[in-house]
């Protein structure tokens, strides 16, 4: 993924406009989708990235059970997850063939994406599997994050002092992006991170999602970070 996007609230609802014979018994104000508002959002990205945080297995979500959740290339996900005693890695295979953001591209053209993101994901015709972890496997991985998240937040940490003494931001490079959701069924935390040094230092971050996808190749015994994956 070669440019940033940033997921941002959109109104995509215009409400229907009432006669004057209907204003003292009025019936709900049904909503319609604002198609170009739409559209703009498929351009943006917006639009997409919303429905992408919305793929998650039909048996679990956020807020069940803990999850350490990597987009290892668009739509594609690979989740790390416990609950009732299971540990369990999980993948999601996208069917529409052209690919998510042409799929929403056609849908938006014909005016036909509902106007709530979550909703579109019934339209990328979504499949799933899973393999059982044990326990030291899950602790492991998870452990390894934990870790991972201490240092990239003390990166963030001495990157805003940085800033502050200097006012100087970084620059843009085109990279590969992982964004990255931790949910333990009380906190929640999302990570937008690019496989960069950080002020010439490893990211703590990347190197485990490295590791990570580097493990989830082994289990599901092909490359799943490849565009070339089913």
């Amino acid at each position: 993924m070669k440019a940033k996007l940033v997921v941002v609230a959109l109104l995509l609802y215009a409400p229907t406009p009432l006669n004057s014979s209907q204003t003292q018994q009025a019936a709900p104000v049904r909503s319609k989708v604002n198609c170009e508002d739409v559209s703009r959002a498929i351009e943006s990205g917006a639009y997409v990235y919303a429905a992408i945080k919305h793929l998650w297995p039909p048996s679990f979500g956020t807020g069940q059970g803990l999850s350490v959740a990597v987009e290892v290339r668009p739509a594609i996900k690979v989740i790390l997850h416990t609950a009732d005693g299971k540990y369990e890695l999980w993948m999601n295979n996208v069917g529409a063939s052209n690919g998510v953001w042409q799929l929403l591209e056609d849908e938006a053209a014909a005016c036909r994406l509902p106007p709530d993101p979550a909703n579109a994901v019934k339209l990328f015709k979504i499949s799933w599997e899973h393999k059982e972890l044990s326990h030291a496997q899950f602790e492991e991985l998870h452990g390894h994050f934990m870790t991972a998240l201490t240092g990239y937040i003390r990166s963030v940490s001495e990157r805003s002092a940085y800033f502050m003494r200097t006012d100087i931001m970084g620059g843009g490079v085109d990279a590969s992006y992982y964004a990255i959701v931790y949910d333990n069924s009380w906190q929640h935390l999302e990570i937008e991170d690019w496989d960069l040094p950080i002020d010439h230092q490893t990211d703590p971050m990347i190197a485990w999602v490295h590791e990570f996808v580097k493990f989830a190749d082994s289990a599901f015994g092909r490359p799943i970070a490849s565009p070339g994956h089913p």
